[in-house]
């Protein structure tokens, strides 16, 4: 953060340093958030504090957020693995183009049996050294977090379960 933003937030008188989340003032509210897109007359950014009650009912809203944001882009990887191309139809605008631009990947179930269900199916890098991470334990939380996924399963092959735990052993 540099310092004109720093200089934009007002200071908690018992700490000498911005406010940060939970931070509670006299009337019981906890400090949720800078707005930093309100600038108060003052000259310093908007806050936002809520009642202990609606703190956790954002809480719980967030939360609510990325379970829906992580089933999205399981979906998404499922089509991938099972050849469905409408999975370009599913990404917002700008990580499609992006997707587009690195090359659209073409599964078709397990290369050995051509099992089609999603969920029996997994990536399995071809060369161990070139993994950078497991894709199955992931972050799938943002299209952001798909891109990274994205450009991972370049590296990969789709097995089914069965013959992943073969490819494995071997």
């Amino acid at each position: 953060m540099d310092m004109k933003e720093e200089h934009m937030k007002r200071l908690n008188e018992k700490t000498g340093v911005p406010f940060k989340f939970g931070d509670t003032r006299e009337d019981g509210h906890q400090f949720d958030y800078y707005e930093k897109t309100r600038m108060k007359k003052n000259g310093f950014y908007g806050e936002v504090w809520r009642s202990e009650k609606n703190l956790e009912k954002e809480r719980l809203r967030k939360s609510g957020n990325t379970k829906r944001m992580t089933e999205k882009v399981k979906n998404v990887i499922d089509k991938i693995k099972i050849g469905d191309l409408s999975f370009l139809d599913d990404l917002p605008e700008k990580i499609r183009a992006e997707v587009e631009k690195i090359g659209v990947i073409k599964c078709n179930g397990c290369i050995i049996c051509d099992h089609k269900n999603p969920k029996h199916l997994d990536f399995h890098h071809r060369i161990k050294t070139s993994k950078d991470f497991s894709i199955g334990d992931s972050w799938k939380t943002s299209f952001q977090q798909f891109l990274k996924i994205y450009r991972e399963m370049f590296k990969c092959d789709v097995y089914c379960a069965h013959h992943h735990r073969d490819k494995e052993a071997a």
